[in-house]
């Protein structure tokens, strides 16, 4: 199985291209070999995290010691992905187009998160922009983003007051973070890939990301990149929630996201690289806060 994601697909597309075979059908030999792939190494994880893995001492010290410098670098990477957002007339993604009243909202949000400053307001604020996305771009639609409704609590409970009825719930703020990341993911892979291939043979008509061609492995068609890259988010959302190997997961995810973004670079693709990058801060400051503390903070 390929394990290059593609990126946000609808960030890039605004029309659908014809596949041959239209959505995967559960007959097909490509996914049942793909869906035992990905059952096995469902089961790699499980052992890798109850036999084999052990964190790394130092890297908990380190969280530890600087959990606030952590936090406060995740407020800045998700409020600067606020901000830009807001200022190109969007909704939490590139492709939410909203009115100008939430637009400001969520500049101010942004603010103050990068300011530090009443980051409670900042996380309720972030909170009404995920319910204002429900009924923008429909509750589907919003679902693919419910990591941004997970950022907005853990937010909201790490920085509660000592005392705050709200602090004794801190502990659950980075499990929750995890679980709606992962099923982000997966929704992600289903609506934008192995349900609807569409949009996601239409991104690889614009962009050449099957690099699998680019190798000679020509039996790797485009529909078959794009299942690899579905199945593939799907693992990736599974191990979150199950909570196993975060920080091996995290890494993994992290380096296609970062391939994603460098080939739009490369081949000279600034605009679309720099839409991929502001739109994956978000994901960027999850993904640093589950390098350091892994599944949850002690």
């Amino acid at each position: 199985m390929n394990f290059i994601p593609l990126a946000h697909v609808k960030w890039f597309t605004d029309s659908a291209s014809q596949i041959e075979g239209g959505f995967f059908m559960w007959h097909e030999p490509a996914l049942q070999v793909g869906i035992v792939v990905l059952l096995i190494l469902l089961g790699l994880a499980f052992a890798l995290d109850h036999w084999a893995i052990k964190a790394p001492e130092k890297l908990e010290k380190w969280g530890k010691k600087n959990g606030e410098v952590l936090l406060w670098i995740a407020q800045i990477l998700v409020g600067f992905s606020l901000i830009i957002t807001a200022l190109k007339g969007a909704i939490l993604a590139p492709h939410y187009a909203g009115p100008a009243s939430l637009a400001w909202l969520e500049g101010g949000v942004g603010l103050l998160l990068i300011l530090n400053i009443a980051v409670n307001w900042a996380a309720a604020g972030l909170v009404v922009l995920y319910l204002s996305a429900l009924f923008i771009a429909g509750p589907l639609e919003a679902m693919e983003y419910i990591n941004m409704l997970g950022l907005a609590i853990f937010f909201l409970l790490q920085r509660a007051p000592k005392g705050h009825s709200l602090s004794q719930y801190r502990v659950h703020a980075l499990p929750l973070l995890r679980i709606l990341t992962g099923a982000a993911l997966i929704i992600l892979a289903f609506t934008e890939k192995l349900l609807y291939p569409e949009q996601a043979a239409d991104l690889l008509n614009q962009f050449d990301l099957n690099f699998m061609k680019a190798l000679g492995i020509t039996i790797f068609s485009d529909r078959l990149f794009i299942l690899a890259a579905g199945l593939a988010e799907t693992l990736f959302g599974l191990i979150f929630i199950a909570g196993w190997v975060t920080r091996i997961n995290t890494a993994a995810l992290a380096s296609f996201l970062i391939a994603s973004n460098l080939y739009f670079f490369w081949n000279g693709h600034y605009e679309e690289g720099w839409t991929e990058l502001i739109g994956h801060l978000p994901v960027i400051a999850t993904a640093l806060l589950f390098i350091v503390h892994g599944k949850k903070i002690e």
